[in-house]
């Protein structure tokens, strides 16, 4: 009887908050047992559980607070990077290349890399709510400091004047803090510390006011570098660059698989054509038609394939710069797979085409195919380079790309193989 009348013994459980002034929360029992039960008078076990579950209601209402901040930060966040891609559009009729959402050496992510001929403008893009005021060399968000996000901003200019330090000619390097919030869209530009904070209407103005020491070429060598040195976000640290010596080559793969592939995927390439002054990039698919150009000085695109490819093609020349195509996955428009039967795959099974981009770079001797692989549903990977003189690939991201997809090496592999203008580069498939 005594046995069991302990192991009927009524449980007390307490929940602590573990980190009080920190989120999300987690909650701790303390469980014991109570030494004299008969010692409680009528309802004190009522109070007790009342209280209880009081205390882990305030946690829960609590934990549940900062993750309504959080939501709220991070669809901020991307309302400014949105208005950001907006208010920047003019600027790349004006020599101005844009690299959007690349990663940070040190951590985080940088909203915008502009490279013009000016030099190198950081970009951090703030949807804030409430009165900004500069006071001397503070930065306050009603009557809350933000100098963290100034020195943020700070860190990132750093970072990128690190990464230019060899460059020749000697390249300018600025810090911008683009307020996207309503009430401050126009404001006119005020400098702290050699950082200009303004409204992110007023970018085009002041970008077109700083000298232009860099000529087209010399814009080129900056973007190749800095492209290389912020990769997007996402993406840096996944895979490294092989040596020459044990890069990948291309290998076979069966015929059913080629037309599975071609049903879920188009192959571009985007190749550079100056002359007499004028630069373009032409888009030709793998049987080597051409699809359009668009010009890179004036931003004019021009499209000469059939109304069926002309939402891709349209999307991906609109994106294009001579050095990338930061045409965000959402951005693509979305085509349903047809299958070898003339099966539509749509919003029910989330199957739309993706595009296998490979863009072309020179520079002396060198010679090298970018890939890169955009798809509606999965997202936007920087897949490496083929090296074409010597057929090499060069993935940037070792393994799969993620659960759904396959290798970088593979879609290198299959980009290299399709290449219309490969006729002297050895070629041995792809699988």
């Amino acid at each position: 009887m005594l046995e069991r009348a302990q192991e009927n013994r009524p449980i007390r459980a307490r929940f602590v908050r573990e980190r009080p002034d920190e989120g999300p929360v987690r909650l701790k029992a303390n469980v014991s047992t109570v030494d004299n039960p008969t010692a409680m008078t009528a309802g004190d076990s009522a109070r007790e559980q009342a209280r209880q579950l009081s205390e882990v209601s305030e946690i829960l209402r609590r934990k549940s607070e900062w993750a309504s901040q959080r939501s709220a930060n991070f669809a901020a966040g991307a309302t400014g990077e949105e208005a950001l891609a907006e208010a920047f559009a003019p600027l790349t009729a004006k020599g101005w290349y844009p690299l959007y959402d690349r990663a940070s050496p040190n951590g985080g992510n940088i909203d915008l890399l502009a490279v013009g001929p000016s030099g190198v403008a950081v970009v951090d893009a703030k949807s804030w709510t409430g009165a900004v005021t500069i006071d001397g060399t503070k930065l306050l968000l009603g009557d809350r400091s933000r100098t963290k996000d100034l020195n943020g901003l700070r860190r990132q200019v750093a970072e990128v004047e690190a990464a230019l330090r060899d460059a020749q000619p000697e390249v300018t390097v600025r810090g911008f803090l683009a307020l996207a919030g309503e009430q401050d869209r126009s404001r006119h530009s005020e400098t702290i510390d050699g950082l200009r904070v303004l409204g992110i209407d007023q970018l085009v103005v002041q970008f077109c006011r700083f000298e232009r020491p860099l000529s087209a070429v010399e814009v080129e060598t900056v973007l190749r570098d800095i492209s290389l040195a912020f990769p997007p976000a996402g993406v840096a640290g996944r895979g490294k660059v092989p040596a020459s010596g044990t890069a990948d080559r291309v290998e076979p793969t069966n015929p059913r698989t080629e037309a599975l592939i071609a049903g879920f995927m188009r192959f571009y390439y985007l190749r550079p054509w100056h002359q007499g002054g004028k630069r373009r990039l032409y888009l030709k698919d793998a049987h080597g038609t051409d699809l359009g150009w668009k010009d890179t000085i004036g931003g004019e695109v021009t499209l000469t394939c059939s109304e069926d490819s002309a939402k891709l093609v349209g999307a991906v020349l609109n994106a294009a710069t001579e050095t990338g195509v930061p045409l965000a996955a959402e951005s693509l428009p979305r085509v349903p797979v047809t299958l070898l039967g003339g099966q539509l795959l749509g919003r029910v099974a989330r199957k739309y085409v993706a595009v296998l981009l490979g863009q072309e770079w020179r520079k002396g001797g060198t010679r090298r195919l970018y890939g890169r692989l955009i798809d509606p549903v999965e997202g936007h990977f920087e897949l490496g380079y083929v090296d074409l003189v010597t057929g090499d690939l060069h993935p940037a991201i070792e393994g799969g790309l993620n659960k759904n997809l396959g290798t970088g090496k593979g879609y290198l592999g299959r980009l290299a193989e399709r290449d219309p203008a490969r006729n002297g580069v050895r070629k041995s498939g792809a699988r």
